[in-house]
């Protein structure tokens, strides 16, 4: 050990000497021994003890392949499920003797050897501890508590900037995005192509004519008169006029059953003239309510035209 004990107080340990009143002994040997062999005590002990396990798992390896060469060469009271069970119990074996044997060796060697006397501490002094002089610690003790709070304050405006950007950014991808949209329904443009000078398409000028125009021509539909009173409560469709067997099945009725209309129009008839057959004159009621063919190309050619 290169540590050099000194008989003055002046060749001692600074930080032995000004904070062994609040650092207990035993960390101020565990870092002073620490300096003087550049690695720590405990880790000696460990050391040693990774070492004899690599060396163990290596001869256990060299004992595996010794006796799996039995196995293939079939030799008797060789089996190779019985080796593998026997290398296993080997290495379990070894294992808890090194962990025992190298903690009390780490124990023995933290004790007796990796120590000195407590009373020699605040006089060892290291040789890169020459130079230093004690009296000047901790009389930058107020520009380093400065320094610490400016450190401070200047993470947390740094903190307050990260978070001010990322809401940012966020704010920026939801208004351009609720834009997007409202460009999209407005212009009926595909999205990715929308600017902010953008003008509405062919699509959607000629849209809006037809809106316009299908918005007149339902006006004009609503005030046109329909071809029957909507006062009268008739059925939406003839009993007579839902298929072909309805309409024969009612005619047949009607031939069968003469109804009073048509006993009162036979009573009206003149000598010589004809009782007109309820069956026509059926059809020509259906035909007047729902008008002629003509008039219903009128309409149409009078819709088409506008």
């Amino acid at each position: 050990m290169a540590a050099t004990p000194s008989n003055s107080e002046g060749a001692a340990h600074p930080a032995s000497s000004s904070s062994g009143l609040t650092q207990p002994a035993r960390t101020l040997k565990r870092d002073l021994l620490t300096e003087h062999f550049r690695f720590a005590p405990e880790t000696f002990a460990k050391g040693g003890m990774d070492l004899a396990n690599r060396t163990m798992y290596t001869a256990t390896a060299k004992v595996e392949q010794s006796l799996q060469q039995l196995v293939e060469k079939r030799v008797q009271g060789f089996d190779e499920e019985q080796v593998q069970r026997s290398i296993y119990r080997l290495e379990t074996l070894l294992e808890d003797a090194i962990d025992t044997q190298f903690d009390l060796f780490e124990i023995f060697v933290l004790r007796n050897t990796f120590t000195f006397s407590d009373d020699l501490l605040p006089y060892i002094s290291l040789p890169h501890h020459d130079n230093l002089e004690p009296s000047l610690k901790g009389t930058d003790a107020a520009v380093l508590s400065e320094y610490e709070e400016e450190l401070r304050l200047y993470e947390a405006e740094l903190q307050k900037e990260r978070e001010l950007a990322c809401a940012e950014l966020f704010v920026k991808a939801k208004a351009a995005k609720a834009q997007e949209q409202a460009e999209l329904v407005g212009y009926l443009k595909e999205p990715g192509k929308l600017t902010a000078s953008s003008n509405p398409t062919e699509r959607a000028r000629i849209l809006a004519s037809q809106l316009s125009l299908l918005q007149t021509r339902l006006a004009e539909l609503a005030s046109t008169p329909v071809p029957h009173d909507k006062t009268l409560t008739l059925p939406a469709v003839a009993p007579w006029a839902t298929s072909r067997s309805a309409f024969i099945n009612w005619a047949a009725e009607t031939k069968a059953v003469p109804t009073n209309a048509a006993g009162a129009a036979s009573a009206q008839v003149g000598p010589g003239e004809l009782p007109e057959d309820v069956v026509v004159e059926k059809f020509q009621e259906e035909a007047a309510r729902t008008g002629a063919a003509e008039d219903a190309k009128a309409l149409l050619d009078s819709m088409g035209g506008r």
